[in-house]
């Protein structure tokens, strides 16, 4: 009792020293115009309960005033700012109030000081840490009252070992369960095989009797169907002979026909070709017989002609021979 209130004590006053101590050593929380560490360009601090920027570089103040963003280097009187509720952010707009509307609603909801928030979030992590030190004051008591017991000592190793033992035996049992599961379960599994292989080998013959069976019959049907080829084939061959010979025997009739009637032909031809001749012979025989008469016509009256003629001068040369 007497040392919980003590651990109270050291940690109030602590935390008091702590709350005293702190910020005075916050860079972060002074005076406008003051650039701490780290302070870059971009870097602005903004006021979120006066909605003021703060640019620590040159020293410019951005507010709003009469609904128009002002630029200063001093603030209006009316217009004031705590150090402690500042922000500090980023902005890399050419001018800081672009985004003020982000700015307000995510600084808006954070109305209390930083430095409360941290003596809250610290007073918090000191109660954590204080029932963790009880805690393990009370896990060291025990275990010393425990340690200081020999015949609980003893009671603790021999319930260890028995602890012990019987974790080994049950995992010995467990152990020759498992090898019992295995070996049951490689029978099992050398039997499925067993059986998967015999049925395979089953299904096998029986595909293979199958396809045997199908290759038979389908030697069979080719058989048939080659004897069957092979007697229409010896049937077309013999209907094509016989097709072959009437077409030549018909042709040879033909031929005979043609022949004859060409041999008919030729004779009547030479017939009437020998009648044409032997009367062109006629023909010309009569014309010669009247051409022979009238030439021995014309020659009979021109010898009678001059037969007449010469009669009067053989009058004449008689007379003259007289």
């Amino acid at each position: 009792m007497h040392t919980r209130q003590l651990i109270r004590f050291v940690l109030t006053g602590f935390l008091g020293a702590a709350a005293v101590v702190l910020p005075g050593c916050d860079d972060y929380y002074t005076a406008p115009g003051y650039i701490g560490p780290g302070y870059g360009t971009y870097d602005y601090d903004y006021y979120p309960r006066s909605n003021v920027y703060y640019h620590g570089l040159s020293g410019s103040y951005y507010y709003v005033g009469d609904g128009i963003w002002t630029r200063t280097q001093t603030l209006p009187v009316h217009i004031s700012i705590n150090p402690r509720y500042r922000r500090r952010i980023v902005i890399r707009d050419t001018v800081p109030y672009r985004r003020n509307h982000e700015h307000r609603r995510i600084h808006s909801f954070d109305r209390r000081p930083p430095i409360a928030r941290d003596r809250l979030i610290r007073r918090v992590e000191d109660r954590h840490l204080r029932r963790e030190q009880i805690e393990r004051e009370r896990r060291a008591r025990d275990a010393d009252r425990l340690r200081r017991s020999s015949l609980e000592r003893d009671r603790l190793r021999r319930e260890e070992a028995r602890i012990e033992r019987d974790r080994q035996l049950r995992r010995e049992e467990f152990d020759r369960r498992a090898r019992r599961e295995r070996e049951r379960r490689r029978q099992e599994m050398i039997d499925e095989r067993f059986r998967r292989d015999e049925e395979i080998r089953r299904r096998n013959q029986s595909e293979r009797q199958r396809v045997e069976d199908t290759i038979r019959r389908n030697q069979a049907r080719a058989e048939r169907q080659r004897q069957e080829e092979e007697a229409r084939r010896r049937d077309r061959a013999q209907t094509e002979r016989q097709r072959v010979e009437d077409t030549i025997r018909r042709n040879q009739a033909r031929a005979e026909r043609q022949r004859q009637e060409e041999e008919a032909r030729r004779h009547d031809r030479a017939q009437a070709e020998r009648q044409r001749v032997e009367d062109t012979i006629r023909r010309n025989q009569a014309r010669a017989e009247r051409q022979r008469q009238e030439e021995l016509r014309r020659r009979r009256e021109a010898e009678a002609e001059a037969e007449a003629q010469e009669r009067p001068e053989r009058k004449g040369w008689r007379r003259e021979t007289r």
